[in-house]
């Protein structure tokens, strides 16, 4: 009986981290070999499962008990850090490499043992816009995304509107978010007009 009763606190925790659920810091290469911060929380069981992937510019720790909404019903749950921000290399550009970090972390997912081959995406504002980059490059393995807030087109619906910047949107959002030194640079870009 005392020998049972020392192993006992073994064996229950061993039981919670089996059965928990899990958690997996990783730091996954883009095609530059830029590394983005990754944390991958699988649900209880042996998987693999559907997953479902949110990246953000607003630190991925949010997500540390924001994902149990998802684990809880099946799906694995992916969220990162985009280039340049937290835990992420890189230098931060907002948007400029999402179409393709996108694609390059989806592929990274796919060849992962937790993935049953079906991914989703979700997010609102940035988080969406993240994702309709990524959608946009018609990556395999992506089924939806579910985004909420976050325009179609940067170019006619968020960053300009009829040629014009939108700073008090825009260009605020970006001084707010350290980029504020390449307002100018976005400013300047080109944007469709009449002529």
């Amino acid at each position: 009986m005392r020998v049972l009763c020392r192993c006992l606190p073994l064996v229950l925790l061993w039981a919670a981290v089996v059965h928990a659920g899990s958690a997996y810091d990783h730091l996954v290469p883009m095609r530059d070999g830029v590394r983005l911060a990754t944390t991958v929380y699988t649900p209880d069981g042996n998987g693999p499962w559907p997953v479902i992937l949110a990246r953000t510019p607003y630190d991925k720790e949010g997500f540390r008990e924001g994902h149990a909404a998802y684990t809880a019903n099946g799906f694995a749950f992916v969220a990162q850090d985009v280039r340049g921000k937290y835990g992420s290399e890189g230098p931060y550009e907002p948007f400029a490499t999402d179409r393709e970090d996108g694609y390059d972390t989806i592929a990274w997912i796919m060849a992962q043992a937790f993935c049953d081959g079906n991914i989703g995406m979700t997010g609102g504002s940035a988080l969406g816009i993240t994702a309709n980059l990524a959608a946009s490059t018609n990556p395999p393995g992506l089924k939806a995304a579910f985004v909420v807030v976050a325009p179609a087109s940067q170019l006619t619906q968020s960053t300009f509107t009829n040629g014009a910047f939108r700073y008090a949107q825009v260009g605020q959002w970006m001084e707010k978010n350290g980029a504020g030194d390449q307002v100018a640079a976005i400013m300047a870009e080109p944007v469709l007009n009449d002529r």
